[in-house]
Formats: C-alpha cells, sequence, structure tokens
C-alpha cells in the first residue's frame, strides 16, 4: 500500500513539475447601443459569419456590424427584396454560409449578400411553412433546416432544381419541401411522482 502511495506521489510531482504554467489572457468587452449605431437597445439574435460579420436581429430591422459602423436592413413595404419585416427574433448561418432570419409574425427570410436579396417564406398554404411565427433555425448534418414556430417545426430540404439553367436567383436554383411536426396542444403533463 505505501509504494501505491510512494507511485501516486511521484506521478503527482511529476506532472505538478512538467506542466507548462498557463498565461491568463485578459478579456475585453465592448458595450455596443444605439450610440454606436445599433437600431434597437432589444436584441433577439446574433451570430458571427464566416466572413467575421456580427449579425443582430431587433425589433426594428437587422443590423450587420462589421466592427466599426452598423449597416441596418429594414422592412420596405414598395420594395418585395428588402426584409420581409423589421420585427425579428433569429439569425443564423448554415453550413453554405446563407443567411437565415426569422421574424416574429412574417416566417423567415434568406438574405443572399451578393445581389442584396432578401427571399420570403411564408405560411400560404399546407406544402409551406407551418407558421408565420418564428422562434429559431438550425441545421442538421444532411443540410436540412429546421425551423421551430409557435404551431410545432418544420424540417426544410433545399433540393437542387431540375432546370440546371435557370439559375437567376435562389428560388430558380433550389427547390423546398417542408416537413411539418405539429405541436399537440391537447397533450397534458402529468406531474411525475417522486
Amino acid at each position: 500500500m505505501k509504494r501505491l502511495y510512494l507511485l501516486l506521489l511521484l506521478f503527482w510531482l511529476t506532472v505538478k513539475i512538467n506542466a507548462p504554467a498557463q498565461t491568463v489572457t485578459p478579456l475585453h468587452f465592448k458595450s455596443l447601443s444605439i450610440n454606436e449605431g445599433l437600431s434597437q437597445g432589444f436584441i433577439s439574435g446574433i451570430t458571427q459569419d464566416k466572413q467575421g460579420f456580427m449579425w443582430f436581429t431587433t425589433g426594428d430591422g437587422l443590423n450587420k456590424y462589421d466592427g466599426y459602423t452598423f449597416t441596418i436592413y429594414h422592412h420596405d413595404p414598395d420594395d418585395s427584396t428588402s426584409i420581409g419585416s423589421d420585427d425579428l427574433t433569429y439569425v443564423f448561418e448554415d453550413s453554405k454560409q446563407r443567411l437565415w432570419i426569422g421574424t416574429r409574425n412574417n416566417g423567415f427570410d434568406y438574405f443572399d449578400r451578393e445581389t442584396n436579396i432578401f427571399y420570403h417564406f411564408r405560411h400560404t398554404n399546407a406544402q409551406s411553412l407551418l407558421s408565420d411565427k418564428v422562434s429559431r433555425i438550425s441545421e442538421d448534418k444532411t443540410g436540412a433546416l429546421w425551423i421551430s414556430m409557435d404551431q410545432g417545426i418544420d424540417r426544410m430540404e433545399i433540393l437542387p432544381a431540375k432546370n440546371s439553367s435557370a439559375r437567376n436567383s435562389f428560388l430558380d436554383a433550389y427547390n423546398v419541401r417542408f416537413t411539418h411536426i405539429k405541436a399537440d396542444r391537447n397533450v397534458v403533463e402529468r406531474p411525475s411522482c417522486a
């Protein structure tokens, strides 16, 4: 038993002596507010894209921050290519570096950053988006998007269009297919017995 304790003590000393010293790098925070150009103080979603830009969703538009200044994208009712709403809930960049923006009451948008065009996905029929109240967007390993809404969850597959020559826009180049998983509002949780 003494030999075991001695071996453990030697092992501990060896690890302690040979362990490199850890240096602690202080973190520096910069506060961003409407004084620095943010469109609104309430932020519902944040992401940093692969190019390093920060994206903020607010109740007053989409904000892009390059480290120095903000660019704000607002809904324009006279421009169908503008963002679908100013009341936003979530922003997400997928594995193909496509930017998706959820809205509180107007579905969600894909933002083509090369053309500055927003493509809208709304609830229009049984094959479209389940609900226009989007709270979160994520992606699975197959590249399908999962959209969380007040009515449930949609899985959206993005499939290449059969006509390869029609590549003028995102909606020409791809077909989307929604699979609905509706929330069961009739389920009553029963307390568990402990």
